[in-house]
């Protein structure tokens, strides 16, 4: 029914839909459908890779929890989601489109919160470029398929809690794996800062860090240079003493209390080639108990031909 459908776009700014593509291509998705009654692995896959625009491979995850039952046995349950979106992105509306369905049963409250919770420690967390669009969309559906009535998740319950958490799981997953295919991207970079404030001051060190173009080619260049990480905390807004910093790049302490910390260069270089994933951790030193983690990616002369020929 016209009331079920719901719409999600993306492309270039201003640039209007063509009605009947919508009728095609809908018409043909159904006819491709597998089977309903069961996990659809290749129906599942098929719609993660329709949805690919600058992406390099399709994106999607699966994690199967169980429920227990008061005579000690337990259900399982599965909650999966594909997402796309590789430039463009930082959450705030963002080029990112994203689907997640769970066989559970949920309130409409239980879904509501559990999605954003789950959302704001993952998908939220991510950056690529520091640009942001006029779309972000990710739906949240509940079929209920492995559920009974008297199963319904509520919001605030034991099972609600489980169900967090898994979701979480997900999301964080498939948020790595946006930022590990970030546009001409070669690595999936973590930024984790603690000893902040409170999280909203580490959240703001954090993003400065991961959209810092200095940091970000840094990292492309396999260059240790952790000022332009002190650089970017520095420019944040947070509340520090840059003499109560330390910083550690790929668990290599580069800086304490401020100071240069003498590391080895060689075996920077080669944590730099043989790591897919550059960790960068920087606590505050405030005596706050704020942290966050952030995900992104080095930024590349593939980068720049990707957006640069955009239209052309």
């Amino acid at each position: 029914q016209p009331h079920q459908v719901l719409v999600a776009s993306t492309g270039v700014i201003g640039k209007h839909f063509v009605d009947g593509l919508f009728e095609v291509g809908i018409a043909k998705a159904v006819a491709e459908l597998g089977s309903t009654d069961g996990l659809d692995i290749v129906s599942g896959s098929n719609a993660a890779e329709a949805i690919m625009t600058t992406d390099t491979y399709a994106k999607q995850a699966a994690v199967r929890f169980y429920l227990p039952h008061a005579d000690g046995s337990s259900n399982p349950y599965t909650i999966a989601g594909m997402v796309k979106g590789s430039g463009m992105i930082e959450p705030n509306m963002a080029t990112l489109l994203g689907v997640f369905a769970t066989d559970a049963l949920l309130s409409q409250e239980a879904a509501d919160n559990a999605f954003k919770q789950a959302i704001d420690t993952s998908l939220n967390k991510l950056t690529i470029d520091s640009d942001t669009s006029t779309n972000d969309t990710v739906f949240f559906l509940s079929t209920g398929g492995a559920s009974s009535a008297e199963a319904v998740i509520e919001y605030q319950s034991a099972a609600y809690y489980s169900l967090v958490e898994a979701l979480t799981t997900l999301c964080v997953e498939l948020a790595r794996q946006l930022a590990a295919d970030g546009e001409g991207a070669t690595k999936l970079v973590t930024v984790k800062v603690n000893g902040a404030v409170d999280d909203i001051q580490a959240d703001m060190a954090a993003r400065a860090v991961a959209n810092s173009p200095l940091v970000k080619t840094a990292i492309a260049g396999h260059d240790a240079n952790w000022g332009r990480i002190a650089m970017a905390l520095g420019k944040s807004g947070a509340d520090f003493e840059q003499n109560q910093v330390n910083i550690k790049l790929m668990g290599l302490s580069v800086c304490h209390a401020g100071l240069a910390q003498p590391f080895d260069e060689d075996e920077a270089l080669r944590l730099f080639a043989e790591l897919p994933e550059i960790v960068i951790e920087a606590d505050l030193g405030t005596g706050g108990n704020g942290s966050t983690v952030i995900w992104t990616c080095d930024l590349t002369h593939g980068y720049i031909a990707i957006n640069g020929d955009y239209r052309s």
